[in-house]
């Protein structure tokens, strides 16, 4: 019983934190001296950033006028060339790569804002779309670029992202839409990878969480439970609102989606992708919010 009562905590822990990122135009509160730590987590092995090489090409010289009827027909053959298919990432464009600072992340970037993240040591992936901003809760030169943007100076407090990581989380994104930044809890995504202490199915991770969530939190509604696929896999979802008290201690109910799914090389290890808002805002960007959940994958080993 007290393995399913550590579960269960650990999975709701981070809802309350992440709620004290959000105080409206207030400064973050100060965040508790000792931070709660659970006892299955696993230090995350420090990565060395990797060089991102650079084609560099040199200058050509400019070529001399020629005749009209020529360059008409370079033209047109440029034209013809254009048209054949190239290979391009999944949506159509050319990709550039990054990392962070801690070289946690491998990031795909695209033409047209979205970005590919993978993050090999926790072994998963998903993609975000421009207005979305997304950390390593971990990563404090991250964290700092991105508290630099005034846009963002309230939503990535420091101590409250040390708690994030602390609790497990691995990845803490924002969405910086106007919809969303008007909500009282912007929406946001979070996802944990969890080592468990015994071995669970999905199936029992369910039942636990089930049982357990209604004691821990203080519920506005009942919990659905539903079943979708992430890539390969199957996940299980909960969807319900609580009262969640944020950076005031003011109770805030939000909107929570959170799939869970099992690695299936190793049964005691869990993902938990959490997608929240407050409830007042959900309809606005429930579709944007969800459907980069749905994003997730795991990574092949």
């Amino acid at each position: 019983m007290k393995n399913k009562q550590i579960l269960a905590l650990s999975f709701t822990l981070a809802l309350l934190l992440l709620s004290g990122c959000f105080s409206g135009s207030e400064p973050p509160a100060e965040a508790p001296t000792e931070a709660p730590v659970q006892e299955t987590i696993v230090e995350e092995q420090a990565v060395e950033p990797t060089a991102i090489p650079t084609e560099i090409i040199e200058p050509t010289a400019t070529p001399e006028p020629v005749a009209t009827e020529v360059v008409e027909e370079e033209a047109e053959v440029e034209t013809e060339m254009a048209e054949e298919p190239e290979e391009t990432a999944d949506n159509g464009t050319e990709p550039g790569y990054a990392t962070n600072p801690s070289g946690t992340f491998v990031i795909t970037i695209y033409e047209d804002g979205s970005r590919l993240f993978e993050v090999p040591d926790s072994g998963f992936s998903i993609e975000f779309s421009d207005e979305y901003e997304a950390v390593d809760p971990a990563d404090n030169e991250m964290l700092q670029a991105t508290i630099e943007d005034a846009l963002s100076s309230n939503l990535f407090s420091g101590p409250v992202m040390a708690q994030l990581a602390a609790s497990g989380i691995k990845l803490y994104a924002v969405n910086l839409s106007i919809d969303s930044l008007e909500a009282t809890n912007p929406g946001s995504i979070n996802i944990i990878r969890q080592e468990l202490p015994i071995e669970l199915t999905l199936e029992q991770l369910v039942t636990i969480n089930d049982t357990q969530l209604g004691d821990i939190l203080d519920m506005t509604s009942d919990i659905t439970i539903s079943e979708t696929m992430l890539g390969d896999h199957t996940a299980a979802i909960f969807e319900y609102t609580a009262n969640i008290p944020n950076a005031t201690g003011q109770l805030v109910e939000q909107a929570n989606r959170q799939y869970f799914l099992m690695d299936p090389d190793d049964p005691k290890v869990a993902y938990i992708i959490t997608a929240a808002v407050s409830a007042e805002s959900l309809d606005e960007i429930s579709d944007s919010l969800y459907q980069t959940a749905e994003t997730f994958r795991l990574l092949d080993n």
